[in-house]
C-alpha cells in the first residue's frame, strides 16, 4: 500500500514539474519586445521663381536740378495783385500764406520754402539749407510789395529782395544795403528784377 501511495506522489510531482517547465518556456510569458521607432524622412518643397521679362519698366531718375518736392502751380492772391488799397495786416498775412510751403523758381534757382521759415535751395548762388522771412514795407515801396529775405547760413550767402506783383506775374527786385531791424538804413535797388513761378511744396526736406 505504501508503495502505491509513494508511486502516486512521484507521479504527481513529475506532472507538476512538467507543468512548471511548460509554463517557463511558453511564448506568452516572454517579455514584450519594443518596436523600433521609424526615422524621420526629410521632405522638400519646390519654389517656382518667376524672372521678370526684359520689358519690365524701370524707375526713371529725377532730372538734375528738377526738385521732387514741386507740386501743382500756386495761384497768386487776388488782393495783392494791385498796389492800391492794401493795408499792412492783409499785406503781411497774404504774402506769408502765399510763400508758406511753396517752391519758387527764378534765375536758375529752385527754393523750397517750408512753413517754419526754413527750406532748401538748389542753384549757383543759393545751394543747400536756407532760412527765410519777410519784412514790412518801407517808404518808397508800392502798396503790394514786401521785403523777402533768403539766407544760407552754412555758406553765408543769400540776399534781400522786394517781392511784388506786376504785369500778371510775381517778381523779385534785388536789394542792396538792407537791414531788417533798422528801418532807417537806406536801401537801394540793384536794377535786377526777376519774375518767378510758385508751386505747392509737397515735402519739406529741411526738418
Amino acid at each position: 500500500m505504501k508503495t502505491i501511495v509513494y508511486r502516486c506522489l512521484l507521479s504527481i510531482s513529475a506532472i507538476a514539474l512538467l507543468a512548471l517547465a511548460a509554463c517557463g518556456s511558453s511564448p506568452d510569458a516572454a517579455e514584450p519586445t519594443q518596436t523600433a521607432t521609424p526615422k524621420p524622412v526629410a521632405t522638400f518643397q519646390v519654389v517656382e521663381v518667376t524672372v521678370p521679362t526684359e520689358g519690365t519698366a524701370t524707375p526713371v531718375p529725377t532730372p538734375e536740378g528738377e526738385p521732387s518736392t514741386k507740386g501743382v502751380p500756386r495761384e497768386f492772391p487776388e488782393n495783392l495783385k494791385s498796389p492800391e488799397g492794401v493795408t499792412i495786416g492783409p499785406l503781411i498775412t497774404g504774402w506769408q500764406d502765399y510763400l508758406n510751403d511753396s517752391v519758387i523758381m527764378f534765375d536758375n534757382h529752385t527754393v523750397d520754402l517750408c512753413a517754419r521759415g526754413n527750406g532748401v535751395a538748389i542753384g549757383k548762388i543759393l545751394n543747400g539749407g536756407i532760412v527765410w522771412s519777410i519784412g514790412p514795407p518801407r517808404e518808397g515801396m508800392l502798396g503790394n510789395e514786401i521785403f523777402f529775405l533768403i539766407w544760407n547760413p552754412e555758406n553765408d550767402t543769400g540776399g534781400a529782395f522786394v517781392a511784388g506783383y506786376e504785369n500778371d506775374s510775381p517778381y523779385l527786385k534785388v536789394v542792396n544795403n538792407y537791414r531788417y531791424g533798422d528801418p532807417t538804413t537806406p536801401y537801394t535797388y540793384s536794377g535786377v528784377v526777376e519774375t518767378f513761378e510758385s508751386f505747392e511744396l509737397t515735402d519739406c526736406l529741411n526738418l
